[in-house]
């Protein structure tokens, strides 16, 4: 019980400065309301009229400077909103250069070490043997060595897509392969 009370209180807080801004806000509209613009060059906004009555109130003196005080921070929050924004727009512009950098590299990356890939180092193999018929053997051979490692491997990414165990996953290679 003690803890929520400090929550209890802000909210009866802010509860209460929400409505003396509704009561405020209702004077302020009923006296702008009848405000007509006689001076042609200063427009009707930053004309400040107000009764006698409220200029020797000091309790409405408060309440229009916090009224004030609340623009005024409304123009700093959405200030700070405009600059969080344009960060955020120049990270994720940063990131896609980062992205379209790596992807770039790693293609690079790719094209260097294509050379010793498994089925080109076979190949220079296999082109040093001079009977075609035995190079044909031995292509069959590399087929099907591929063709049980992409099975092993389709089995073991279903394991763990479902949630399995790498054991269950390796196993499920194993028995695949």
């Amino acid at each position: 019980m003690i803890k929520f009370i400090p929550i209890v209180v802000s909210l009866a807080s802010g509860l209460m400065l929400i409505l003396v801004f509704v009561v405020v806000s209702g004077i302020i509209i009923q006296t702008s309301y009848a405000q007509t613009n006689n001076n042609e060059n200063v427009p009707v906004d930053e004309q400040v009229t107000m009764s006698d009555d409220l200029a020797n109130n000091p309790l409405a003196q408060d309440i229009l400077r916090k009224i004030d005080e609340t623009k005024k921070w409304i123009v700093e929050l959405e200030q700070r909103n405009y600059e969080q924004l344009e960060k955020q727009i120049e990270l994720e512009e940063k990131r896609q250069q980062s992205l379209t950098k790596l992807n770039q590299d790693l293609k690079e990356w790719e094209n260097l070490w294509d050379y010793y890939s498994p089925r080109n180092s076979y190949e220079r193999f296999v082109d040093k043997i001079p009977n075609s018929q035995v190079q044909e053997v031995f292509w069959d051979q590399f087929e099907f060595k591929e063709q049980k490692v992409k099975a092993g491997r389709d089995a073991l990414k279903k394991v763990i897509a479902n949630g399995g165990s790498l054991h269950d996953a390796r196993q499920a290679y194993l028995n695949a392969a």
